[in-house]
């Protein structure tokens, strides 16, 4: 391979082909479309070039070309995380770099960046082991984790990217770097929740938390029960302990035989409720929202979703740094069970308890802000016809009615197509935003990443 060819736009493509090992695909080519696919189907990548590194010489020649032709570069992973089509540069998409080795003398896997988080946990789990993962485990990890990672477990353990011990990264000046609190500190610091134009990270090591049962409890109520519910489960949250971790969904069920009958086509509060512990006490600190009102049903051993299939969907998400009675209020007056889903055509209208091992690091710092929180607030609206209209106004307002106890930070991982333009960019600190711009100045001089990466 050599690196001092200068190569022009036009010819980049041959370029790749003749340097890759892995697939080089441009839209006339058969492969293109499932390299180019993501998980968000409300728009489509559409990118001069597709290619599927299977190591990192190949990533290392994909950012060497692109500096010489100065095209930007997009990694892309599953691509949960994207809030935009990519139409322009070279699209790196990273499925040829999966890989999962766990170590359970140490704790830990190193983790390809094509590796989804199911990938992880089902090699984790004959060790009694778990990862950090996500609600959805077929988010892809390393994505993930660059953009903060905020989990099932978090309360508990902490955000997914507190868990990193090292990034093996291709830097936008060309080089393939490993990168931990030793070496390269400043960038190790930016991955754990910088989120994008640092690099194409090509594999992780991260520890894993030895745990091989955890408690989950999925109940659903009535929509009369809702506001009283809801009030109550705002109140219980001020004082449970950080093995307990918490949801509460506003969620419309669609109409199908396959839902248990009490669900079909109904609008519902989901409580689910994650314990780490003995699954009595658990069950004990529970008790008294079970007291607010009778359950239409429950759905034992609720930890993780069912893995999502691409879909057509906005969302967005905030973070606020406390939920008071007016806030409810506001909330169920703009989105409540009153509303009908021709009206209000929300799938889910959910708040996450914050708090516990969230609030700091147990290891080193890194980027991730929004720890003061109290809540994660998180909106998804699924109508293809009115996504753009509808659905994003809808949740504007919602987020706009809690502005007053909007959180001056949050994770890049929970901003969707949904959020006020400029939302990423705001996301983290000043301070955590000024330094995110010199490490990426130090690391990629050129500026040719873009949204790299993504979940």
């Amino acid at each position: 391979m050599t690196a001092d060819i200068t190569v022009t736009a036009s010819g980049v493509v041959e370029a790749l082909r003749g340097r890759l090992r892995g697939e080089v695909a441009t839209p006339s080519d058969a492969r293109y479309g499932e390299l180019v696919a993501g998980f968000h189907l409300a728009f489509a990548h559409t990118p001069p070039v597709a290619v599927g590194p299977t190591g990192v010489d190949d990533v290392v020649a994909i950012v060497t070309l692109a500096r010489e032709a100065g095209l930007p570069v997009t990694a892309l992973g599953e691509g949960h995380g994207f809030h935009r089509g990519v139409s322009d540069g070279i699209l790196v998409r990273t499925r040829g770099l999966r890989s999962v080795t766990v170590d359970p003398a140490t704790n830990t896997a190193r983790i390809g960046a094509g590796t989804k988080w199911q990938e992880v946990a089902d090699a984790a789990a004959p060790f009694g082991l778990t990862p950090l993962s996500g609600s959805d485990a077929g988010v892809g990890a390393v994505g993930y984790v660059l953009g903060g990672g905020l989990g099932p477990l978090g309360r508990t353990y902490g955000y997914g990217a507190d868990a990193v011990i090292s990034f093996d990264v291709v830097t936008g000046d060309g080089r393939a770097l490993t990168v931990d609190d030793q070496h390269h500190a400043e960038l190790f610091w930016a991955l754990r929740g910088g989120n994008h134009g640092l690099g194409i990270v090509t594999a992780m090591t991260v520890r894993l938390v030895p745990l091989d049962t955890v408690h989950g409890n999925a109940w659903y109520y009535a929509a009369t029960d809702v506001e009283a519910v809801l009030r109550d489960w705002v109140r219980w949250c001020g004082g449970i302990p950080d093995t307990m971790n918490t949801y509460a969904h506003l969620v419309r069920m669609p109409d199908d035989p396959e839902l248990p009958e009490p669900l079909r086509g109904q609008t519902l509060l989901e409580l689910i409720h994650i314990y780490v512990g003995d699954e009595s006490d658990g069950l004990e600190l529970v008790e008294p929202l079970l007291r607010s009102a009778e359950p239409v049903f429950h759905e034992p051993g609720r930890v993780r979703e069912d893995t999502m299939a691409p879909v057509t969907v906005a969302d967005g998400g905030i973070y606020l740094d406390d939920l008071d009675d007016e806030a409810v209020d506001a909330i169920l007056a703009l989105a409540g069970p009153q509303h009908s889903y021709d009206d209000v055509p929300l799938v889910s209208v959910g708040l996450q308890r914050l708090g516990g091992a969230l609030a700091s690091p147990r290891t080193s710092s890194n980027a991730v802000t929004g720890r003061d929180a109290a809540y994660a607030f998180h909106v998804i609206g699924a109508e293809p016809d009115v996504i753009d209209t509808v659905i994003t106004d809808q949740i504007r307002a919602l987020h706009c009615c809690v502005d007053r106890l909007k959180s001056s930070g949050t994770i890049p991982n929970y901003i969707g197509k949904a959020n006020e333009p400029g939302e990423v960019d705001r996301a983290w600190l000043p301070d955590v935003r000024r330094q995110l711009g010199r490490v990426r100045e130090q690391y990629d001089p050129d500026g040719i990443f873009r949204d790299s990466h993504t979940n």
